[in-house]
C-alpha cells in the first residue's frame, strides 16, 4: 500500500521533474522496498511516508537525468556543491541519502553497501563483488 502521492514526491524534487509527471510507478517501487526491507512496526506512519517519498524521489531522479545533473551541479563536483560526495545505490542522490537517514534501523543503508556478504553454509566471503 502506497503512502505517498506524486505531488508530494514532486514537491521534494523542486523543478527536477516535469510538472504534472505521474510518479506512481516510482512510489510503488519505493513501497515494495519498504515492505521488503523495513520492519514497519518500528516506524510511525509519518516516518514511513517520508521514507517512501524520498525513495520515490531517488528513483525518479534516476529516470530524469536532469535531476542528477542538477544535484551534481553541472561541471562542479557534488563535493563542491554539497560538501559531501554522492555514492552508489541509494547514496547516488540526496533523496536516497535522506531515506537512509530517516531509517534508524539502518536497513536501507545496507542496501547501498559496496561489500556484499555471501554466505555458503559455514563459509562467508566478504569480498567486494561490485567489480566482478
Amino acid at each position: 500500500m502506497s503512502r505517498a502521492t506524486s505531488s508530494e514526491v514532486v514537491g521534494v524534487m523542486s523543478n527536477e521533474v516535469p510538472a504534472g509527471t505521474d510518479l506512481s510507478t516510482f512510489i510503488s517501487v519505493a513501497s515494495c522496498i519498504i515492505a521488503d526491507n523495513l520492519d514497519e512496526t518500528l516506524f510511525n506512519d509519518d516516518t514511513l511516508k517520508n521514507i517512501e517519498i524520498y525513495l520515490a524521489a531517488h528513483f525518479s531522479a534516476l529516470k530524469y537525468k536532469n535531476a542528477i545533473e542538477t544535484q551534481m551541479g553541472g561541471t562542479n563536483s557534488a563535493r563542491d556543491k554539497f560538501g559531501y560526495p554522492l555514492g552508489k545505490g541509494l547514496e547516488l542522490t540526496t533523496y536516497g541519502q535522506m531515506a537512509i537517514m530517516l531509517d534508524f534501523s539502518k536497513a536501507l543503508g545496507s542496501l547501498s553497501s559496496t561489500k556484499n556478504k555471501v554466505s555458503l553454509g559455514l563459509l562467508e566471503d566478504e569480498r567486494d563483488w561490485t567489480n566482478t
